[in-house]
């Protein structure tokens, strides 16, 4: 009888032993990790070319995590060099935020549309990369008028060819006499002719 009772309480040792196993594994914390939260998630900035830079714009970069966030912020642009952010790396503790500042430089940009963006990560988080997409319109400048020749033409009178020169002309610019449209002809950013 006396083996019979050791067995059982070896028995009922090692099953309470695998319980504790059990129990401690179910138990057991999620690793700690941080994760990036940026917010707006895209950004917009509108220029005319030769004038100046448009207004900085902040994105909110945030830690949902249970752990220190240590970022790396990037910027890519096409092409590059207009587009740049700071701070470009920091930490944020679990729950917390801090502010990166977006940045434009026209200079040497011709009028058109450019995309980019700054990427966020920190190998540790649990979604790294994040990014926020940046958008930039840099305008023609308005055109201005500074001479037109000839100022007037006779009502019924022959065909006239209206030469006007200021600056800021593009191909695609049009002169307007009496409220209409006239076939133009783009000579150069600072002439145009139209029939008359």
């Amino acid at each position: 009888m006396g083996r019979r009772s050791y067995f059982l309480r070896s028995l009922l040792l090692l099953a309470l032993v695998a319980s504790f196993i059990a129990c401690d594994r179910a138990t057991a914390p999620p690793p700690q990790k941080p994760t990036i939260s940026l917010s707006p998630t895209s950004l917009s900035f509108t220029a005319t070319a030769g004038g100046t830079n448009p207004a900085s714009q902040t994105v909110t970069l945030s830690n949902t995590g249970n752990a220190t966030l240590n970022f790396q912020a990037s910027p890519s642009s096409t092409p590059a060099g207009w587009l740049t952010v700071s701070p470009t790396s920091g930490s944020v503790a679990a729950g917390g935020s801090t502010s990166l500042t977006v940045s434009v430089n026209i200079a040497g940009l011709a009028a058109g549309n450019f995309t980019g963006s700054i990427n966020v990560s920190d190998p540790q988080a649990t979604n790294s990369p994040q990014a926020v997409s940046v958008s930039l319109t840099v305008n023609h400048p308005a055109p201005t008028l500074t001479s037109q020749s000839p100022t007037n033409a006779p009502a019924g009178g022959a065909a006239v060819t209206q030469t006007v020169t200021g600056t800021n002309f593009v191909s695609g610019s049009l002169v307007r006499w009496n409220g209409a449209d006239r076939t133009t002809t783009f000579g150069s950013s600072t002439q145009l002719t139209a029939a008359i």
